[in-house]
């Protein structure tokens, strides 16, 4: 029997960087992915139109970012670096 993905839905009321880290920390826990997190990481926000009058929510909030950054870090303190990696797309068309 092939082996099922798994998809996890969680609610949060608002962007409170605690919270957040807590249900990435459950998250990465049931997926048994914490062990994974080591050496090197890259976290690739999307952040390129952060605009707010002309893309108001199409944009990764910093306080999104805190709560992963935190789940991460506590997740494995002996990572070696984490790099948050973004490239603006404006004017490549």
């Amino acid at each position: 029997m092939a082996k099922k993905e798994a998809v996890i839905l969680r609610r949060i009321p608002n962007y409170d960087p605690d919270k957040i880290e807590g249900i990435i920390t459950e998250g990465l826990e049931e997926l048994n992915l914490t062990p994974k997190i080591q050496g090197q990481i890259t976290i690739k926000p999307t952040v390129v139109m952060a605009h707010h009058k002309i893309a108001p929510v199409t944009y990764t909030r910093a306080e999104f970012i805190d709560g992963v950054l935190g789940a991460v870090t506590n997740s494995n303190r002996n990572s070696k670096q984490i790099t948050i990696a973004e490239k603006c797309g404006a004017g490549e068309f």
